[in-house]
């Protein structure tokens, strides 16, 4: 597929500087019949290079990027697992049983701790990646994450839910929807993203030798498929022909804001 859309690509922009070619030659055959003075023809030919430079310049900006291997200097390495370690100790001291598995919101440590015991698409998202990389960094071994990962899944499942999406906040007490009951476009979009990250991740985890492929595999099912249940049409304004930021479960209506390019 990749040598198809370059070949594709390839005889794209060879007949894009033919065009060029043939139409720069009609435009000097112009001139010289017509005459034209020195500033103009200098400006003639610097229009002639950036048009004939245009499709190379084009397929480069559009090419992927050299990527570097960056490898960390030991003490730095350390220095990062230790930052990593101390966040993953929040998702794995803050959930349990009694917040149905899922990490509370925040925690505020002045003037004393408290846990706030609520919950949004974001926060549950970022959980999921998370657990992943907890795993990948061996602070979780793989049924530890496995575990972790189904009994999330299995508490999304029995959540309110609009049109496939969760809404904007959860009390983790009862999982009861906290007012007012809103659908967030930004929040759905990045909990589809970080469940197709996770379906991805799964996928991957599962062609190695020693996974439990077949439960991998169903975290990975159940995942794409609560993203693909998301009906992001919600969000949209036919009126003003953009997405809402949002949607009032309340009163059934879109919010008055947009995404739009101001």
């Amino acid at each position: 597929e990749n040598v198809r859309s370059r070949s594709a690509v390839g005889r794209r922009m060879g007949s894009s500087v033919l065009c060029a070619a043939l139409l720069l030659a009609a435009m000097w055959a112009r001139a010289v019949t017509v005459g034209i003075s020195p500033i103009g023809s200098g400006i003639l030919v610097m229009l002639s290079l950036v048009w004939l430079l245009a499709p190379e310049v084009a397929f480069r900006l559009s090419g992927e990027p050299p990527r570097p291997q960056r490898t960390l200097a030991p003490d730095d390495r350390l220095l990062a697992i230790r930052y990593a370690r101390e966040h993953w100790n929040y998702f794995e001291e803050s959930a349990s049983a009694a917040t149905h598995w899922l990490v509370p919101d925040n925690l505020q440590e002045t003037p004393e701790p408290v846990l706030a015991t609520r919950t949004s698409p974001t926060n549950i998202g970022l959980q999921l990646l998370a657990i992943m990389s907890a795993r990948d960094l061996g602070f979780l071994d793989d049924e530890g994450m496995t575990m972790r990962l189904e009994r999330i899944l299995d508490t999304m499942d029995g959540m309110t839910k609009v049109r496939g999406h969760l809404l904007n906040w959860y009390e983790l007490t009862d999982l009861r929807v906290l007012d007012p009951p809103y659908v967030s476009a930004v929040d759905s979009g990045n909990l589809a993203g970080h469940l197709l990250a996770l379906a991805e991740g799964c996928v991957e985890m599962a062609g190695s030798a020693d996974a439990d492929a077949d439960r991998l595999n169903d975290i990975a099912a159940r995942a794409r498929a609560m993203a693909m249940a998301m009906d992001f049409g919600l969000f949209y304004d036919s009126r003003r022909r953009l997405l809402s930021i949002g949607y009032d479960a309340r009163t059934g209506m879109l919010d008055e804001s947009s995404y739009d390019l101001l």
